[in-house]
């Protein structure tokens, strides 16, 4: 049996299955099931074979046509063709608007971090979030909360005190960690481009029932409160592009300003390109919320039909584990965002800067920015769509826990 003859009908399974499940399984209520994007996507119909199935059969007549008179490469198009469809029709299927929102519970409002609740604030890049990282510092310290917080004192200061931890620091701290702490105490406030997983083990070691022995009983995860922002992809990829990849890279010229990619290299450009720390621009949110964070050939191909299971997986871990225990904040709603965090997260209150737009940002960009055409926009759109699926959500969350003040 050929590749091609194994290929279609796993394909056509699997779609088949998508479209089984939607009845039982979607969470997403009844009212939204018929409108799951904002983009005016495909619907899908409660019984028999949705239209977008039926046009499938176009290009699959195509490909085995391809295959009688001998033309390989006009069936490897159509297959190509054929794959990119069924992945865009899973991606339909998948929407991700009002599944999490909906049916969020909202957060009891954190008074003060402690070691049955600790404090984590989960920093996407290029979301603002190294201001914010440095009013937490200052909280941390003025509550005298043990505290770990990569990279600080920052700017502010130059001279490293003892707490001072490398701000290329992803993973929070480990049972070998503990000795490397300041006066080895296990730190309430956490704080930086930290991965979701790495921090679920933290509580289970830290924050928990100590555990000084093997044990065969479920976890029981520690409860507490993260913050996270957003913004809104296309600014936030053009922002990391410029900031690190020519801004803080010294020693390559040939990487040239965002806007200046023709659109014809952007996909390539964005799914292989790494800063100098190792890491792309591409899908922050599944980069630090999810399972497959720390594998960047992974999370800068979200995008890729292969990997469509992946990543439908890696979006619904992201806005699962951000509804159950984070406040939401949005770079474009910086009054709702202060309100949020105001409300529910009331020792940082007196740190966190007013929306005047007038105070210092650190780590700024100065690369200038230019202007993205249709073209380049178009590819974006494609290349950031389960990011784009995650900033929705983020903001229908943000709407829950604004109604809620």
């Amino acid at each position: 049996m050929t590749p091609l003859e194994t290929e279609i009908p796993v394909a056509l399974l699997q779609d088949d299955a998508l479209l089984k499940k939607s009845s039982s399984e979607d969470p997403v209520s009844p009212s939204h099931s018929e409108s799951l994007t904002s983009k005016g996507q495909g619907r899908f119909q409660a019984s028999g074979v949705p239209k977008h199935a039926r046009l499938l059969a176009i290009p699959l007549l195509l490909t085995v046509l391809a295959m009688v008179i001998g033309k390989s490469e006009i069936a490897e198009g159509a297959l190509k063709s054929f794959h990119r469809d069924v992945h865009n029709i899973s991606k339909h299927h998948q929407g991700f608007i009002g599944t999490y929102s909906n049916n969020i519970t909202l957060l009891e409002p954190l008074l003060v971090p402690s070691m049955e609740r600790p404090f984590i604030f989960f920093h996407q890049r290029k979301c603002g979030g190294t201001t914010l990282r440095d009013q937490i510092h200052i909280a941390a310290k003025k509550a005298s909360a043990p505290f770990f917080i990569p990279c600080y004192p920052n700017a502010s200061n130059p001279k490293k005190p003892p707490e001072f931890v490398h701000c290329q620091t992803y993973y929070t701290p480990q049972v070998s960690d503990i000795r490397y702490l300041p006066n080895k105490q296990i730190p309430i406030v956490y704080g930086g481009h930290f991965f979701y997983p790495s921090f679920q083990k933290t509580l289970y070691l830290f924050h928990n029932t100590p555990h000084n022995v093997p044990t065969i009983e479920p976890p029981r995860m520690a409860n507490f409160t993260c913050l996270t922002i957003f913004r809104e992809p296309i600014a936030r990829i053009q922002s990391c592009w410029n900031y690190r990849m020519i801004q803080k890279n010294y020693g390559n010229d040939d990487i040239i300003n965002f806007a200046s990619i023709p659109a014809i290299y952007m996909k390539q450009n964005l799914t292989t390109a790494m800063n100098k720390y190792g890491e792309g621009c591409l899908n922050e949110p599944m980069r630090i919320f999810s399972d497959y964070g720390d594998d960047e050939f992974i999370v800068n191909r979200l995008h890729e039909p292969h990997l469509a299971d992946m990543a439908n997986h890696a979006t619904k871990q992201t806005l699962s584990r951000i509804a159950d225990h984070c406040v939401v904040g949005v770079v474009e709603r910086c009054n709702d965002t202060r309100a949020a965090i105001v409300k529910y997260i009331p020792f940082l209150e007196p740190y966190i800067n007013e929306c005047s737009g007038g105070g210092e940002r650190l780590n700024s960009g100065v690369v200038s920015k230019g202007e993205l055409d249709e073209e380049q926009l178009e590819v974006l759109r494609e290349l950031s769509w389960y990011e784009d699926e995650v900033y929705q959500e983020a903001n229908r969350i943000l709407d829950a826990q604004v109604e809620s003040l």
